[in-house]
């Protein structure tokens, strides 16, 4: 599977975050999640900053992980699946796994 021009938005898809944002009683990870996914802007406080450099490494390790294949297959599947899934552990574990490849 090619690199997409924007990894984020090749695995967070906009139906991906509306299906996070429907969840009830999210957990406070899930709406740092969500945060962070929404981060961006001319915003110059120090929290929105911090949200922003959180997900720039988050595209970098999924470009990392795009670029030596681990969505391919039924892998790649699972890997997507823990990643944009409610999960809170399964998100990290996905997310180590991109870190890694990084």
């Amino acid at each position: 599977m090619a690199v997409p021009a924007e990894p984020l938005w090749g695995i967070f898809t906009p139906e991906v975050i509306a299906d996070l944002q429907r969840v009830r009683s999210p957990s406070e990870r899930l709406q740092t999640r969500l945060a962070i996914l929404h981060a961006g802007g001319l915003n110059p406080s120090p929290l929105n900053r911090k949200l922003r450099a959180f997900k720039a490494a988050w595209g970098a390790y999924l470009t990392a992980a795009f670029a030596i294949g681990l969505f391919d297959g039924e892998h790649g599947a699972d890997l997507r699946a823990r990643l944009t899934g409610t999960d809170d552990d399964n998100f990290s574990s996905g997310m180590s796994e991109c870190f890694a490849a990084w």
